[in-house]
């Protein structure tokens, strides 16, 4: 069991790298066609997830990396990916328009908590709110 764990690992370790070394070479690519990135990173990852079965050590640790849950790779790659955003970001063009993004944006989330508040409050509680018997609120149980 001990010596499958240390496979399993090497397998994740050797798809990080690779999967590294594609984003790179698909990043090259990108900057030469100026297909975009993302797409060009989903058509990658479709053609390596059909092409598993024949690619031997690698599409076995493909399948073992793919058994990892949701939450958890949002908890790996979302930091990564609002970082690249903010890194790639057009700072002039940002500032030239932060009057009417700040516009748009503090009243939007402002109503949206507001409304997000009243709807939590509509549909968890009963017409009093203190009335602990007939709340649907699930900590007044």
């Amino acid at each position: 069991i001990y010596t499958e764990q240390i496979v399993g690992s090497v397998r994740c370790v050797q798809e990080t790298v690779t999967g590294l070394l594609v984003g790179g070479i698909i990043r090259e690519i990108n900057k030469k066609t100026l297909i975009p990135y993302t797409p060009m990173l989903f058509v990658a990852g479709v053609i390596l997830g059909i092409l598993h079965p024949y690619l031997g050590i690698f599409g076995s640790a493909m399948l073992t990396i793919s058994h990892i849950e949701p939450h958890g790779l949002l908890m790996i790659f979302l930091p990564t990916l609002i970082f690249e955003g903010g890194f790639n970001a057009d700072w002039y063009l940002f500032k030239r328009q932060s009057y009417q993004i700040f516009i748009l944006a503090v009243p939007c989330v402002f109503l949206g908590s507001i409304f997000t508040m009243l709807s939590i409050c509509l549909l968890y509680t009963s017409p009093s709110p203190r009335d602990r018997q007939k709340s649907r609120m699930p900590s007044s149980a």
